[in-house]
Protein backbone atom coordinates (compact mmCIF):
# COMPACT_ATOMS: atom_id res chain seq x y z
CA UNK A 1 0.00 0.00 0.00
CA UNK A 2 2.81 2.27 1.11
CA UNK A 3 3.85 4.68 3.52
CA UNK A 4 1.10 6.33 5.52
CA UNK A 5 0.99 9.00 7.53
CA UNK A 6 -2.49 10.54 9.21
CA UNK A 7 -3.83 7.32 7.52
CA UNK A 8 -3.54 8.28 4.15
CA UNK A 9 -0.96 7.89 1.45
CA UNK A 10 1.70 10.26 1.98
CA UNK A 11 1.44 11.73 -1.52
CA UNK A 12 -2.13 12.17 -0.98
CA UNK A 13 -1.19 14.37 2.70
CA UNK A 14 1.69 16.48 -0.10
CA UNK A 15 -0.80 16.88 -2.34
CA UNK A 16 -3.37 18.24 0.49
CA UNK A 17 -0.62 20.56 2.75
CA UNK A 18 0.20 22.24 -0.43
CA UNK A 19 -3.38 23.32 -1.73
CA UNK A 20 -4.32 23.90 2.48
CA UNK A 21 -0.94 26.33 2.47
CA UNK A 22 -1.33 28.15 -1.20
CA UNK A 23 -5.44 28.49 -0.17
CA UNK A 24 -4.27 30.07 2.98
CA UNK A 25 -1.59 32.19 1.46
CA UNK A 26 -4.22 33.02 -1.59
CA UNK A 27 -6.41 34.42 1.34
CA UNK A 28 -4.23 36.61 2.90
CA UNK A 29 -3.49 38.06 -0.19
CA UNK A 30 -7.42 38.93 -0.90
CA UNK A 31 -7.08 40.27 2.95
CA UNK A 32 -4.36 42.52 2.15
CA UNK A 33 -6.00 43.93 -1.06
CA UNK A 34 -9.10 44.61 0.80
CA UNK A 35 -7.36 46.22 3.67
CA UNK A 36 -5.35 48.15 0.97
CA UNK A 37 -8.58 49.25 -0.64
CA UNK A 38 -10.42 50.51 2.74
CA UNK A 39 -7.48 52.57 3.60
CA UNK A 40 -7.44 53.93 0.11
CA UNK A 41 -3.79 52.96 0.22
CA UNK A 42 -2.28 51.82 -3.37
CA UNK A 43 0.78 51.09 -2.41
CA UNK A 44 1.08 47.45 -0.44
CA UNK A 45 4.60 48.85 0.51
CA UNK A 46 3.41 51.83 2.55
CA UNK A 47 1.20 49.60 4.80
CA UNK A 48 3.41 46.57 5.45
CA UNK A 49 6.30 48.58 5.94
CA UNK A 50 4.82 52.29 7.26
CA UNK A 51 7.88 53.38 9.24
CA UNK A 52 10.68 53.13 6.10
CA UNK A 53 9.56 55.87 4.32
CA UNK A 54 9.58 58.50 7.28
CA UNK A 55 13.68 57.44 7.63
CA UNK A 56 16.14 59.91 7.44
CA UNK A 57 18.08 59.27 4.67
CA UNK A 58 15.72 56.28 3.56
CA UNK A 59 16.55 52.93 2.46
CA UNK A 60 17.55 52.96 -0.90
CA UNK A 61 15.95 49.07 -1.08
CA UNK A 62 12.87 50.01 0.23
CA UNK A 63 12.78 52.90 -2.29
CA UNK A 64 13.88 50.43 -5.09
CA UNK A 65 10.94 48.09 -4.82
CA UNK A 66 8.42 51.04 -4.01
CA UNK A 67 9.22 52.18 -7.03
CA UNK A 68 9.11 48.85 -9.29
CA UNK A 69 6.08 48.00 -7.54
CA UNK A 70 2.61 48.49 -9.30
CA UNK A 71 0.05 51.11 -7.91
CA UNK A 72 -3.33 49.69 -7.56
CA UNK A 73 -6.65 51.70 -8.33
CA UNK A 74 -9.58 50.83 -5.49
CA UNK A 75 -11.29 48.89 -8.23
CA UNK A 76 -8.21 46.54 -9.82
CA UNK A 77 -7.92 46.11 -5.61
CA UNK A 78 -11.46 44.70 -5.54
CA UNK A 79 -10.88 42.64 -8.28
CA UNK A 80 -7.78 41.49 -7.29
CA UNK A 81 -9.03 40.75 -3.96
CA UNK A 82 -12.32 38.44 -5.47
CA UNK A 83 -9.75 37.09 -7.96
CA UNK A 84 -7.73 35.51 -4.87
CA UNK A 85 -10.12 34.56 -3.05
CA UNK A 86 -12.22 32.20 -5.61
CA UNK A 87 -9.05 30.92 -6.45
CA UNK A 88 -8.30 30.52 -2.27
CA UNK A 89 -11.84 28.51 -2.47
CA UNK A 90 -11.45 26.30 -5.53
CA UNK A 91 -7.90 25.07 -4.10
CA UNK A 92 -9.55 24.53 -0.86
CA UNK A 93 -12.60 22.24 -2.66
CA UNK A 94 -9.40 20.58 -4.46
CA UNK A 95 -7.72 19.88 -0.79
CA UNK A 96 -10.96 18.63 0.57
CA UNK A 97 -11.94 16.46 -2.13
CA UNK A 98 -8.76 14.73 -2.26
CA UNK A 99 -8.47 14.25 1.29
CA UNK A 100 -11.81 12.73 1.45
CA UNK A 101 -11.65 10.73 -1.37
CA UNK A 102 -14.33 12.78 -3.51
CA UNK A 103 -14.47 12.06 -7.34
CA UNK A 104 -15.21 15.83 -8.11
CA UNK A 105 -12.13 16.94 -5.47
CA UNK A 106 -9.86 14.99 -7.81
CA UNK A 107 -11.32 16.10 -11.00
CA UNK A 108 -11.12 19.40 -10.05
CA UNK A 109 -7.60 19.39 -8.50
CA UNK A 110 -7.01 17.36 -12.38
CA UNK A 111 -8.65 20.24 -14.40
CA UNK A 112 -6.89 22.93 -13.08
CA UNK A 113 -3.61 21.17 -13.30
CA UNK A 114 -4.45 20.73 -16.79
CA UNK A 115 -5.28 24.28 -17.14
CA UNK A 116 -1.93 25.30 -15.30
CA UNK A 117 0.33 23.10 -17.74
CA UNK A 118 0.62 25.45 -21.03
CA UNK A 119 1.25 28.28 -18.85
CA UNK A 120 4.15 26.73 -17.38
CA UNK A 121 5.30 25.31 -20.50
CA UNK A 122 5.16 29.08 -22.03
CA UNK A 123 7.45 30.20 -18.86
CA UNK A 124 10.06 27.58 -19.20
CA UNK A 125 10.01 28.66 -22.54
CA UNK A 126 10.20 32.56 -22.12
CA UNK A 127 12.65 32.28 -18.88
CA UNK A 128 14.63 28.77 -19.23
CA UNK A 129 15.08 28.53 -15.66
CA UNK A 130 15.74 25.41 -13.12
CA UNK A 131 12.56 26.54 -10.86
CA UNK A 132 10.22 27.08 -13.26
CA UNK A 133 11.22 23.25 -14.45
CA UNK A 134 10.72 21.65 -11.25
CA UNK A 135 7.32 23.05 -10.60
CA UNK A 136 6.58 21.54 -13.95
CA UNK A 137 7.85 17.91 -12.92
CA UNK A 138 6.40 18.75 -9.67
CA UNK A 139 2.85 19.14 -10.93
CA UNK A 140 2.92 16.75 -13.68
CA UNK A 141 3.89 13.97 -10.55
CA UNK A 142 0.71 15.13 -8.96
CA UNK A 143 -1.40 15.34 -11.66
CA UNK A 144 -0.20 11.76 -12.72
CA UNK A 145 -1.06 10.44 -9.20
CA UNK A 146 -4.68 12.40 -8.82
CA UNK A 147 -5.71 11.04 -12.56
CA UNK A 148 -4.55 7.05 -10.69
CA UNK A 149 -6.49 7.69 -7.94
CA UNK A 150 -9.50 9.18 -9.62
CA UNK A 151 -9.31 6.15 -11.96
CA UNK A 152 -8.79 3.65 -9.23
CA UNK A 153 -11.80 5.05 -7.65
CA UNK A 154 -13.85 5.30 -10.87
CA UNK A 155 -12.97 1.55 -11.55
CA UNK A 156 -13.79 0.18 -8.14
CA UNK A 157 -17.33 1.94 -8.54
CA UNK A 158 -18.36 0.40 -11.54
CA UNK A 159 -17.64 -3.12 -9.86
CA UNK A 160 -20.76 -4.60 -9.68
CA UNK A 161 -21.64 -5.43 -5.97
CA UNK A 162 -22.31 -8.84 -5.34
CA UNK A 163 -23.97 -9.52 -1.87
CA UNK A 164 -22.40 -12.70 0.11
CA UNK A 165 -25.77 -14.33 -0.34
CA UNK A 166 -25.52 -14.27 -3.89
CA UNK A 167 -22.43 -15.76 -4.33
CA UNK A 168 -22.83 -19.01 -6.20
Amino acid sequence: MGLLLLGRPIATVLVVLEKVLSSLALSAGAALAVVLRARHMTNPLALLLPGEFHEVPPDGLVIWINHHLPQFGPTILLWIALGLLVWAVVLALEAYGVWFEVGWGELLLIIETCLLLPVEVVDIVRHLALTGFATLMVNLLVLVYVVRLYRRRDVARSQPVVLPSEKP
